[in-house]
């Protein structure tokens, strides 16, 4: 009876101890299968005999055991890796404490799991002192069944996976020569058929006359050895702080070593090069007109213009920019369909020493007024077609492309590389658009360093997709134009007509298109023509990015924020061999570091924070200035002073060979049922499966205070709503599925073509009528 009364007491405590734990959310090497998993990998450390007398020494210091400063040692590696503060690891427990036992020959193992909280602040001494509290309390209640326990608490079984923890840490009291077992990878002995793994990983260490012996056993479809090896090197560097300063704070432990500091820092951060010849966007143009002045620049519906034709018509609208007063670095709003006069407009601009600032004619009144006032813009170009959405607009003068007098001859203003090219508005967190400032260096160092990668030379064949507004035209616009290529227009009416479009591609034997993944689709079994297709504005859809590459596409993965100039890294090879997207390395004399909240690098196969700096940073925020000093933070990397970093709110990791895959937005990381949840890990899932055009998650609240998954769906002809659930079944844990799907004819965007996270949360009026 004592002993029932005493696991009734013993399982109340875990249920207070373990509700509402968290799930590690340490990332793994490969995409894990589903399934059950073999534990088959082994890295093994030696400590000395000196250096585990110093462990010793703290211990009877600070009135801990040995096992207590390893798992303090552990909690903390787990802490830098996942920046988790509630961590949980378990720990195998013998006894046999009930008396009826006593006298029984048997093994009595159980499970314990030990729970800790840890902040950047504690010293390692004040987390010594949580794991001693918390050790001794799980202690008496060892003899509860770890199986009743998972009971109380209502968490599923899965295959592969524990339902309160991934790590394991064990202390063995071994006699001398006894072989030591590493999550079924033996250290020495027989070799024997491998166990399957309901563990990430498994710490085991074992004290000797020689000192200290510690190994990480590793389920190898997970891990790769040098990532477990440099875990193993990082731990090891926690204990040996532990030892030398226990007062040291928790997130000023130092884990990186030097070479593998320099390596982020250095070859995977960035790539210098060298550009020669002109160093603004005027100067290339300049060049690229003396050198192809014949060939054709421009094509837009039957119509084509050289690049001498584009260039004078460009020159007569500078000219009259000037004429009207037209001051360095001064705003002109720009407000045009997809059309010759757009290209015409961005030139004279800048040949004129401006800068200019796209107007989507489509957007609401409201959004296009605010966006002339915030910019101050006194001239707008624009046509006849357009113009009556901003010439109501108080103190501004609207001027028409195409109807100005003046020379054709070069303009003689100049323009320095520093100077504005142009600002573009995105969305703001207030609800209100602000601008990025950029730079003509920036320009001219984007186009540059996407070339090589896409095959830009002179002749070939670029559409223009993108609207105005979106930056993405930039590159579309400025990398055919600044290497002798022929860009293509195409109207409104035609982007939003495959046949239409797959038409005007094979007529005008276009080569290279960017396309956002949600738009790649429309592509049947005919190319048209197409050789290279830029994927970029959304995460990669492996599955239709797989199908375009058999069809003998080019597929290549970019990312890069507006306020880093449209392009940072990309990948000419995103599939990667681990089974994850990538978007791939830092383009030449951009910087991209992956920091955890003290700024500090990440080691690699850890999750991060993107900072980006280099030549392609923007000036800031258009009168923005307590938002450019909160976003531009000063580069902590900087010898000389004076750069600033762009933060991004993106997360990513570095993989082994240096290449980067993106794990989505800080924002986007939600919370349900206790466990962290990515919602693009989901839709990533999500848009693979058959019958899923487009697809998004959001978490929702669910009326009792906690958030359930909600999945948005467009929907193709093999839709079946029951073969979604199965697809997510097979790949996903059960916590991740969607509790329902909503079919809507269209994802909701925002105003920069980004799904809108807030219209999601209101399924309501997402629903199709």
């Amino acid at each position: 009876m004592d002993k029932v009364v005493g696991q009734v007491s013993g399982l109340d405590y875990w249920r207070k101890q373990l509700w509402g734990a968290e799930q590690l959310q340490m990332l793994t090497d490969r995409v894990r299968p589903s399934g059950r998993l073999i534990a088959d990998g082994v890295v093994i450390r030696d400590l000395g005999v000196l250096e585990l007398e110093a462990l010793k020494r703290v211990c009877r210091e600070e009135g801990v055991t040995f096992y207590m400063l390893l798992l303090g040692g552990l909690q903390v590696l787990l802490y830098r890796y996942t920046g988790q503060g509630d961590i949980c690891v378990g720990s195998p427990v013998t006894g046999r404490s009930p008396r009826e036992v006593d006298g029984l020959i048997a093994s009595f193992k159980n499970t314990v799991v030990l729970r800790g909280r840890i902040s950047g602040g504690m010293s390692l001494r004040e987390v010594l002192g949580k794991v001693k509290e918390t050790t001794l309390a799980a202690y008496e209640h060892w003899d509860v069944p770890f199986e009743k326990v998972v009971e109380a608490l209502g968490l599923p079984w899965m295959a592969g996976r524990n339902p309160l923890f991934d790590v394991r840490l064990t202390l063995h009291d071994r006699p001398e020569g006894e072989g030591l077992k590493l999550s079924g990878a033996r250290l020495q002995g027989e070799q024997g058929e491998e166990p399957t793994a309901q563990l990430d990983l498994g710490l085991d260490v074992v004290e000797s006359a020689e000192g200290l012996r510690i190994g990480i056993g590793y389920c190898r479809d997970l891990y790769g050895a040098d990532r477990m090896d440099r875990m193993l090197e990082h731990y090891i560097r926690v204990l040996k702080v532990i030892a030398t300063d226990p007062w040291m704070v928790v997130d000023g432990v130092s884990i990186l070593g030097v070479a593998e500091r320099e390596l982020l820092l250095g070859e995977f951060g960035h790539h210098r090069r060298e550009y020669k010849g002109a160093e603004t966007v005027v100067d290339r143009f300049r060049e690229m007109v003396y050198e192809h002045g014949e060939s054709v620049a421009l094509v837009y519906e039957e119509h084509e213009w050289n690049y001498g034709e584009l260039d004078e018509a460009s020159n007569r609208l500078a000219h009259y920019l000037i004429s009207k007063g037209l001051e360095e670095e001064e705003l002109v709003g720009l407000c045009v369909e997809r059309c010759p006069e757009m290209l015409v407009g961005i030139l004279g601009i800048l040949k004129a020493g401006g800068a200019y600032v796209p107007i989507d004619p489509d957007y609401p009144a409201d959004r296009i007024r605010y966006m002339l006032e915030d910019s101050g813009c006194r001239l707008i170009l624009s046509r006849d077609e357009e113009r009556k959405v901003v010439e109501d607009t108080d103190g501004r003068e609207v001027l028409l492309i195409g109807e100005e007098e003046g020379p054709v001859t070069d303009v003689a203003r100049p323009v320095r590389p520093d100077q504005l090219a142009y600002v573009i508005y995105t969305s703001g967190s207030t609800g209100w658009p602000k601008g990025v400032m950029i730079q003509h260096r920036s320009v001219l160092n984007m186009v540059r360093g996407k070339a090589p990668a896409l095959g830009l030379r002179p002749g070939i064949g670029v559409l223009q997709f993108s609207s105005l507004s979106f930056d993405a035209s930039c590159y579309e616009i400025f990398g055919s134009l600044l290497h002798g290529g022929k860009l293509v227009l195409a109207s409104r009416s035609v982007i939003l007509e495959p046949v239409l479009l797959g038409e005007l591609l094979r007529r005008h034997q276009v080569e290279l298109i960017t396309l956002p993944p949600s738009y790649q689709q429309v592509f049947g079994e005919d190319t048209y023509g197409i050789k290279t297709i830029v994927s970029g504005g959304e995460p990669m859809v492996p599955a239709r990015a797989r199908k375009l590459m058999e069809r003998g596409i080019r597929v290549i993965n970019c990312y890069g924020p507006t306020e880093n100039t449209v392009c940072t890294a990309l990948s000419t090879t995103p599939l990667h061999s681990s089974g994850v997207v990538t978007i791939g390395r830092p383009i030449g004399n951009v910087e991209v570091y992956i920091l955890d909240d003290r700024l500090a690098p990440v080691p690699v196969g850890v999750r991060g924070e993107l900072y980006l700096g280099g030549a392609q940073v923007a000036r800031g925020y258009w009168r923005r200035d307590e938002l450019t000093a909160e976003r531009f933070v000063p580069d902590p990397f900087d010898r000389e002073k004076g750069k600033r970093l762009y933060r991004t709110g993106d997360l990513g990791r570095w993989l082994e060979d240096g290449n980067i895959e993106f794990l989505g937005r800080v924002d986007e990381q939600v919370k349900v049922r206790g466990y962290r949840i990515e919602l693009g890990e989901i839709e990533g899932v999500l848009v693979e499966c058959p019958g899923v055009l487009q697809g998004a998650v959001a978490a929702v609240e669910d009326g009792q205070g906690g958030k359930r998954l909600l999945g948005f769906v467009v929907t193709g002809e093999e839709y079946s709503p029951q073969a979604v659930f199965s697809w997510l079944g097979s790949k996903l844990p059960e916590y991740m599925i969607p509790g329902v799907l909503i079919e809507l004819e269209a994802l909701p965007v925002t105003d920069n073509g980004k799904i809108d996270r807030k219209m999601l949360s209101n399924p309501r009026k997402m629903e199709k009528t």
